[in-house]
């Protein structure tokens, strides 16, 4: 009787169809008592742009920045730069800058998130009982997987008895199942089908304990922009007084002393400035002399 019995509950399982699994039910609030953390509050913060010093003839680079709390999704962060009326940039996210007065405006365009937290939840297998006889018991389908390529399925149960237990079933289409046998058809083929079965006694069967778990989504709005325009200024280090040859003839301009390796520096107008090559160049003869150089006596 027991086989027969086994073999309808395979045959009944095998007609079930997919369903959903865990039902999702509205957050609540915390019990009364209990502390709250304190939600981030949603800010967008420009960050200031600073003067800045660099070394004769280079550029100060400058690149938006910003700072956010909360939930801030930053889509874009640019500059447009002015000089005087003149706009030398426009919505750039990093420029260079030489010498001189900008005016500059830091553009920022970013969402604002809003979090909806819902609570699910499931069944999940908990300390074993031992039945000694057979216990009758209500059951309801509460997750169903199927593979439609196959035409495989596997399912879980929650089944009472009279004394208000519940326990954790499962099988699947194989015939490979746990602790009950169907005594009925289920009353829908999908979750939530109920009919009555039997746990056969001589065994462990798992206590089934209700749990929930937290899921968060996060939705963004339309987009926002928040500008900072400010006044900057580059300022560049003294010139050198000195720099290396070119490996050529030539000295670049504006340091038009040529110092060579033999200790000598020419001027313009010397019998062998054309015929020298710089092994460094300078900008005055005093800056030569400074160096170690002796003037050419041609």
């Amino acid at each position: 009787m027991r086989v027969a019995t086994r073999f309808l509950s395979v045959i009944t399982a095998a007609a079930l169809t997919f369903g959903v699994g865990a039902a999702v039910v509205p957050a609540t609030a915390a019990p009364a008592g209990m502390a709250t953390a304190t939600p981030v509050k949603n800010t967008v913060t420009i960050t200031k742009l600073t003067n800045k010093k660099v070394a004769y003839g280079k550029k100060a680079t400058y690149k938006p920045a910003v700072k956010t709390t909360g939930k801030i999704k930053v889509t874009s962060k640019t500059l447009t730069v002015k000089q005087g009326t003149k706009t030398l940039y426009k919505n750039k996210s990093s420029v260079a800058l030489k010498a001189g007065t900008y005016k500059i405006t830091s553009t920022v365009k970013y969402k604002v998130g809003t979090v909806k937290t819902t609570t699910t939840k499931y069944w999940a297998a908990g300390t074993s009982n031992y039945l000694v006889d057979d216990t009758d018991v209500t059951c309801k389908i509460t997750k169903w997987t199927e593979d439609d390529y196959w035409d495989e399925y596997e399912w879980e149960s929650v089944c009472t008895d009279v004394a208000g237990n519940k326990y954790l079933t499962s099988g699947d289409d194989w015939g490979e199942y746990e602790y009950w046998v169907t005594s009925t058809s289920p009353s829908k083929y999908a979750v939530g089908g109920t009919w009555s079965g039997t746990l056969e006694g001589d065994q462990n069967v798992p206590q089934a304990v209700e749990k929930s778990k937290n899921t968060s989504t996060t939705t963004y709005g339309a987009t926002k922009t928040k500008t900072l325009t400010q006044t900057i200024k580059v300022t560049q280090g003294a010139k050198p007084n000195w720099v290396w040859g070119t490996g050529g003839y030539n000295c670049p301009a504006g340091y038009p002393v040529k110092g060579n390796q033999s200790g000598i520096y020419h001027v313009k107008g010397g019998a062998f400035y054309s015929r020298t090559k710089p092994e460094q160049c300078f900008t005055t003869a005093a800056a030569a002399k400074a160096a170690g150089y002796r003037a050419s006596k041609r």
